[in-house]
């Protein structure tokens, strides 16, 4: 019979805020709380790779953003700053003593943003490759992660009754992704809110002053990011104009990556988090 434990298994259910509900899975654990917010147009799931191996250590919850996953859809005034509120009502729930907070993408944005709307809340940042305003290379930069080449168009999306047809136009206009990465991303779109497919929350709003959210962050901040040339969305410069706002930060560069840091190198992505969030 193996000694080898079990991998510990992850709780689902929905957590209501009001005016929507969450879809929230928690790794059950003793330590610390850790947050993970995920990035535009996918789920909790991309967290998949990281999560077990850091719920040896920390309680972990991920969570799917409004509008993505089995979430509640975007209301008709929906801005990017919803998905930070969002996540401050969320933690009240669930860590009104404040946790840990590792954020990717749109979600490294809300894991950014977060102290500007609720001080102490967050006690430790983790921002992945995060969007951080005009100086992102977002929609620029998707030569090299594959995640952010397919746009799907809304409404064929909306008429969709099932994975199928999306996964079918995925491997038509892509033949040479593999099956593996056509079903998670048809299955990530076929979830997703078409409204935020049009565009809803990112480009209807005005560009808010990021640096002023910034400069608010009361807490210390590990600031990741790649290659843009592999995929990344911010490039040294930014990075450095970045941690020159934020109070207390420390910056690392994986320049053999490209987005997402937490996929192309999960053990060294988990390893960097646990020293950081660990550290005295």
């Amino acid at each position: 019979m193996s000694t080898r434990e079990a991998p510990v298994e992850p709780r689902e259910r929905f957590l209501h805020l009001g005016d929507t509900a969450l879809n929230v899975v928690e790794w059950p654990g003793d330590g610390p709380p850790l947050v993970m917010v995920h990035g535009w147009g996918v789920s909790w799931q991309v967290w998949l790779s990281v999560a077990p191996l850091l719920a040896k250590q920390f309680r972990v919850i991920a969570f799917d953003l409004r509008g993505h996953g089995r979430s509640g859809r975007v209301l008709d005034d929906h801005q990017r700053i919803t998905w930070a509120e969002d996540t401050v009502r969320l933690m009240e729930k669930l860590t009104p003593d404040g946790a840990a907070v590792v954020g990717h993408s749109l979600g490294g944005w809300v894991s950014l943003t977060l102290p500007s709307l609720a001080p102490g809340l967050a006690t430790k940042i983790v921002s992945e490759d995060p969007y951080t305003g005009p100086n992102s290379l977002v929609g620029e930069r998707a030569r090299g992660d594959v995640s952010r080449r397919f746009r799907p168009d809304p409404d064929f999306v909306a008429a969709a009754t099932s994975i199928e047809p999306i996964a079918a136009l995925v491997t038509e206009q892509n033949p040479h992704y593999a099956p593996d990465i056509v079903d998670r991303l048809a299955t990530m779109q076929f979830r997703m809110d078409p409204a935020l497919i049009r565009g809803r929350g990112t480009r209807d709003e005005p560009e808010r002053s990021q640096d002023e959210a910034f400069a608010k962050i009361d807490c210390p901040v590990l600031l990741m990011h790649g290659n843009p040339d592999k995929g990344g969305i911010m490039d040294v410069a930014e990075a450095e104009r970045v941690a020159s706002v934020i109070p207390e930060v420390k910056v690392v560069h994986w320049p053999h990556t490209g987005h997402n840091l937490h996929v192309a190198r999960n053990f060294d992505f988990a390893k960097a988090v646990r020293r950081f969030l660990q550290a005295e």
